[in-house]
């Protein structure tokens, strides 16, 4: 499958997603997990940033995208099977320019910066 036929197959089921929002607005969608696999998550991937700084683990996203789609089979192999658990964020304060506040970032893995379930 290439990139434009995953980002078909993606397009289409969100916007199923999308009509059975509007068709029960006010009902929860009890399950998205069968709408996760690895096209799915081959496109959050590909939404992600790649030019941000290096995860908690010293891995950027081009060292990550090297074997990506195993990656992201295993990935999703572990989220339908419930034995996914993000791990902690380092959280880094940095100074603000010109103010005396500091902004909050938090510093993930490139790996959890992708489910954008």
């Amino acid at each position: 499958m290439n990139t434009q036929e995953f980002w078909d197959t993606v397009s289409t089921r969100q916007c199923r997603i999308t009509e059975a929002a509007r068709k029960y607005p006010g009902e929860s969608l009890v399950s998205l997990a069968h709408h996760i696999d690895v096209p799915w998550m081959y496109c959050a991937y590909d939404w992600t940033r790649k030019d941000g700084a290096k995860g908690i683990d010293g891995v950027g996203a081009a060292e990550y995208e090297q074997g990506l789609m195993a990656k992201l089979e295993n990935l999703v192999e572990l989220l339908k099977s419930g034995k996914y658990r993000a791990p902690a964020v380092k959280r880094v304060y940095i100074p603000k320019a010109g103010s005396t506040t500091e902004k909050p970032p938090t510093r993930k893995r490139v790996l959890h910066r992708n489910p954008n379930i």
